[in-house]
């Protein structure tokens, strides 16, 4: 899973720098590092921790739309048909993207 994870960062990266843009991406990880310990390199492993911090600073419709839009990122990056889920939240998404791909490499085995 470790080319998931990568491909996961790079996707929350580049969308946050363009959604937001370079400081306050900056700024986002600074907290996730101050409150949580988590530093970009790790930021896969702690998808909650990112949506708590973009809550905190940003409320929870931009959140969603964040969430959303890393998601659609992530689902073209891994070759996946996004289907947008009113219920789902990032957490959510790439959960269902490593179920997909886990099951997709079950079928070509």
């Amino acid at each position: 899973m470790k080319d998931f994870d990568q491909t996961l960062f790079r996707c929350i990266d580049e969308t946050m720098a363009g959604v937001m843009g370079f400081i306050a991406r900056d700024a986002l990880y600074l907290d996730l590092l101050t409150r949580f310990s988590v530093s970009r390199e790790n930021l896969p492993l702690h998808i909650e921790n990112l949506v708590g911090v973009l809550e905190k600073n940003l409320g929870p419709v931009p959140t969603r739309v964040i969430s959303r839009t890393i998601a659609k990122r992530l689902y073209t990056e891994l070759g996946i048909e996004f289907a947008e889920k009113s219920e789902f939240g990032l957490l959510e998404y790439v959960d269902e993207a490593k179920t997909i791909l886990l099951g997709n490499e079950t079928k070509h085995r």
